[in-house]
């Protein structure tokens, strides 16, 4: 199995209780975090594997709908279907060829979905079974492996966000043309910077109006950026010679040598990322560049410790 230390990637919280939704592990895990009661749910693995066609993970992205949690497939062309209520998991074949997908948005009857190792954009209705496959990626696309991360939606259509590929694209969903966001594209255009451990262009994103932001994995930069005019933020996040073997990459893809340096190794504890923000501080005096009042108030409640 594909990054087997990654046992879970996605999570969701439903009437008090985490459901760690299984990227390598057999099973889906439901703690109560009243009672730290932990339960297993595991009878959908099984068809993921008879399904199963490449060597990739059971669950990559969900998105979710009132107690419905619609889960894309990494190993197969499979939407895994959680009632998040009633614990039910109901598996929804896609009738289409490929191999599995990597994220997932659902905009009312229809579902769309980035590929997982290479191809188009799927969108999938739910009341007619059928298939649209969007594959018109603009100039100078590329990336042999894992193209996108995750989607969201916007004002002007969905934002395909760069795992592997080198473009943030925009896809009209009425027309099915795909636009290169170019002004937030150069962001990442540049060569890595050495000792960067992941493969992934961008980690750590999400979307508020107009605004986007992520992590860079050319430099480890987090980014905020107007999508319309191409304004952007810019504040670096890296570890010092304190700690060298770590990396602060939460939220964002692991790749191998992450998981062993994070995913089952000695983690960050509150403690070390005290020490790290005080270390930071003796080496580059720059609180400024915390925004807003209250991370302002952290920070210096941080070092002053």
């Amino acid at each position: 199995m594909a990054n087997e230390n990654a046992k879970f990637w996605c999570s969701e919280v439903y009437d008090g209780f985490l459901f760690l939704l299984p990227h390598n592990y057999p099973a889906m895990v439901i703690i109560n975090m009243r009672t730290l009661e932990i339960n297993y749910v595991s009878n959908f693995i099984n068809e993921l594997e008879l399904q199963s066609v490449n060597n990739e993970a059971y669950i990559t992205d969900v998105c979710v709908e009132n107690e419905i949690a619609y889960c894309s497939c990494g190993c197969a062309q499979i939407i895994v279907k959680i009632n998040m209520k009633s614990r039910n998991v109901t598996i929804c074949k896609i009738p289409i060829c490929g191999n599995g997908f990597n994220g997932i948005l659902k905009l009312g009857t229809h579902i769309w979905l980035t590929p997982r190792i290479k191809g188009g954009v799927v969108c999938y209705c739910i009341k007619r079974n059928t298939v649209t496959l969007y594959e018109k990626y603009p100039d100078g696309f590329t990336a042999s492996y894992v193209p996108f991360h995750t989607l969201y939606q916007c004002e002007k259509g969905i934002i395909l966000f760069p795992n592997l590929s080198d473009q943030f694209i925009l896809l009209n969903i009425k027309t099915g043309e795909m636009e290169n966001i170019k002004h937030v594209s150069d962001l990442i255009s540049g060569d890595k910077i050495e000792d960067t451990y992941g493969f992934d262009n961008t980690m750590a994103y999400s979307i508020d109006g107009k605004t986007i932001s992520f992590m860079s994995g050319k430099d480890y930069s987090f980014y905020r950026v107007n999508i319309d005019t191409g304004e952007f933020y810019k504040t670096e996040f890296y570890t010092t010679n304190v700690y060298p073997q770590k990396r602060f990459l939460s939220l964002g893809n692991l790749s191998l040598w992450e998981c062993d340096l994070i995913g089952e190794s000695e983690p960050f504890d509150s403690c070390m990322f005290i020490e790290y923000i005080k270390e930071r501080h003796r080496l580059r005096n720059d609180e400024d560049k915390f925004l807003g009042a209250e991370g302002k108030e952290i920070y210096a409640k941080l070092v002053g410790i």
